[in-house]
């Protein structure tokens, strides 16, 4: 029979109350706890109080009722069917409470009976017509004012609202009473539906918690105050406040928090209080709303009522995941990150870039029986940088231990090679200086040194360069000089980035310089213009020359010397400086210029002259004195003899 009344009582509460505790996995969302129905789930009709036979007549489908809000008719309309039913205040008994309810029939053409059962119902599904007007009509006349005397005028008037019932003229002092109640009925208007009955538990926005914790608050939705009780666990006031003891009765709205009991996963609170059923609600028959007579309560009854909600507790464990970098290229890697999840939970760990030690992460308050998954989004693993990654996988916490995973990242670095080659171009190939060229990246510095003056092209291989290195190329020393100017092309960065080798083309375009010289022949001293021929020899690497000035040259002679490389040591020797018997020279100047800037150089040869001591024959060197022959009798004595000789030659 309890089982019977409980299924009634389900039904019942899907019609009047929020139903349902949402309970999700993983700290849910939820809304408001299930109200369960009051203790009383079914009430028994025991009696049929102060019963009266009233006459009069119902609707026919050729006299339809009047419309209620015209007022009460001054009698039957034609074509009502003349009946005498049986006015009487029904009285029914709750099946757990024994509590009496006083009620009023709201369906004059369907019958009832004692020992019929009825359970709450709502005004939809009475589906009587007029019902706020009736419920308007039982708050202000018996059983909540005057006597049980009324009891048949007020069950006249509420069949004329449900059922169109019109009294006839046979009792007029119950007819002009009947009329009086409908009038005042219209007057204060329609009634709103009563609430249904209920005590409910407004739950958490969580009822679900690990099962350490507490879930809370649940409060109390009631009149007055509340008894509860708690199975499987413990009530406080708060979480980690004071303990409320098992049966205590506290205020609504008190908040409450359940903390499981050891080795319990769930605990459930309950809420016994008062609760209110309001007059003007339908009863309808337990077998079926149209089964049997629809009734609705005359007045307010106070009945007992409970409500229940259950909060869930997760026992949890731990995980623990070991992140081992490993291998030659361990410490080169890139940021790894791998992520952790299962329903309801995702996470992120982020190793920096170049982590060489173990790392451990701690994933706490996994439920147990969760499968956790383990993946690794990035790895560090990069251009010359390979990895091989195991433990990756699906873990099964299952115990409050908690479960581990070792994931290892064992890291390869990759290599490559990267050919140099140099190149020598230009009008001044293979007159440079000394040529270095360096070669670097991180760990690894080397210089390549090519000798000066080589005009072959030279190769080098650089190998067992990690993969995805920038490679620098510099050229600290150039082969460039005075006189030599250089273009390089093709120094900077080389990316080695496949196992095949990268290469780097480094060409020195050289190019020369040029200026002049000019070399200025200077004559001076007082033998001047008797000097014989001077000859100037300029030379130097590529180049030999003649600066050729006739005997007695007393001038000043410049010879300009064009196209000299910059950087160049010019000789410049005197081959034969003019001297002659009796006329000494001294040379100054010569030796060695260098020519090191466009507008060229200058060099100043001088050759002083001295002439002979007087009375000294430049080409006898006899002195006329000497033999008492004036210098000048001399002179003619040697043109005439001269004369002579070129006479004679010419006759022969």
């Amino acid at each position: 029979m309890r089982t019977q009344k409980k299924r009634s009582l389900r039904g019942l509460v899907a019609a009047v109350a929020a139903i349902g505790v949402l309970l999700s996995g993983g700290i849910a969302q939820t809304a408001y706890a299930d109200d369960p129905p009051p203790t009383d789930t079914s009430w028994t009709i025991t009696a049929f109080q102060y019963r009266a036979t009233v006459s009069g007549g119902l609707p026919t489908a050729s006299a339809p009722a009047p419309d209620v809000t015209q007022g009460y008719p001054a009698a039957p309309p034609v074509g009502y069917q003349a009946t005498s039913p049986t006015a009487s205040l029904v009285e029914a008994v709750g099946d757990e409470s024994g509590q009496t309810l006083q009620l009023y029939c709201i369906d004059l053409k369907t019958g009832t009976t004692t020992g019929n059962m009825y359970q709450l119902g709502t005004w939809g599904d009475a589906d009587v017509p007029n019902s706020a007007y009736i419920a308007q009509l039982l708050g202000n006349y018996f059983p909540n004012a005057g006597s049980p005397s009324d009891v048949p005028a007020v069950q006249a008037a509420i069949w004329f609202f449900s059922d169109g019932f019109i009294l006839d003229d046979s009792n007029p002092v119950l007819r002009a009473k009947v009329a009086a109640i409908v009038q005042d009925v219209l007057d204060r208007g329609p009634a709103p539906e009563p609430t249904p009955p209920s005590i409910a538990i407004q739950a958490p926005g969580s009822t679900t918690m690990f099962a350490d914790q507490a879930v809370g608050p649940f409060v109390p939705v009631a009149n007055g105050d509340v008894t509860v009780t708690v199975v499987g666990g413990t009530m406080w006031t708060a979480d980690g406040g004071t303990q409320i003891a098992d049966g205590t009765t506290v205020p609504a709205g008190t908040a409450i928090y359940l903390r499981a009991d050891p080795g319990q996963t769930s605990s459930t609170l309950t809420a016994v209080g008062s609760a209110t059923i309001a007059g003007g609600t339908a009863f309808l028959f337990t077998k079926g709303a149209g089964a049997a007579q629809k009734l609705i309560l005359g007045r307010n009854a106070t009945l007992t009522a409970s409500a229940e909600a259950t909060a869930t507790f997760v026992p949890f464990g731990s995980l623990v995941v070991d992140k081992t970098i490993a291998g030659e290229g361990a410490g080169l890697q890139g940021e790894v990150v791998l992520h952790v999840s299962y329903p309801g939970f995702e996470q992120d760990f982020v190793i920096p870039a170049g982590t060489a030690g173990p790392t451990t992460m701690l994933i706490e308050r996994v439920p147990l029986g969760t499968v956790v998954t383990i993946t690794e989004p990035a790895d560090g693993s990069s251009v010359g940088l390979s990895v091989e990654v195991t433990g990756l996988r699906q873990v099964l916490v299952d115990t409050a231990e908690g479960a581990h995973a070792d994931v290892v990242n064992t890291y390869t670095r990759q290599y490559g090679s990267l050919v140099v080659d140099k190149t020598f171009t230009g009008d001044g190939a293979g007159l440079q200086g000394e040529v270095v060229l360096h070669v670097s990246y991180p760990g690894y510095d080397r210089d390549i040194v090519i000798p000066a003056r080589t005009t072959a092209a030279v190769s080098t291989l650089i190998e067992n360069v990690p993969l995805g290195t920038a490679v620098t190329i510099t050229e600290p020393a150039d082969g460039s000089s005075v006189g030599l100017s250089v273009e390089v092309t093709g120094l900077g960065q080389v990316l080695v980035d496949t196992a095949e080798g990268a290469h780097a083309d480094v060409v020195n375009t050289y190019t020369r310089q040029y200026g002049s010289l000019v070399v200025d022949k200077t004559f001076t001293g007082d033998g001047a213009g008797l000097q014989g021929e001077v000859v100037l020899h300029v030379s130097y690497p590529g180049y030999d020359r003649d600066i050729v000035i006739p005997a007695r040259t007393t001038a000043a002679v410049s010879t300009l010397i064009e196209n000299v490389p910059l950087g160049t040591q010019v000789t410049v020797t005197e081959s034969a400086n003019g001297a002659r018997d009796g006329l000494t020279v001294k040379v100054t100047g010569l030796g060695q210029t260098l020519v090191v800037a466009p507008e060229g150089a200058r060099v100043n040869v001088v050759n002083t002259y001295d002439t002979p001591k007087p009375g000294t024959l430049s080409w006898t060197g006899l002195d006329a004195f000497a033999i008492g022959v004036p210098a000048a009798l001399a002179a003619a004595l040697l043109a005439a003899g001269a004369i002579v000789l070129a006479v004679r030659r010419k006759k022969a």
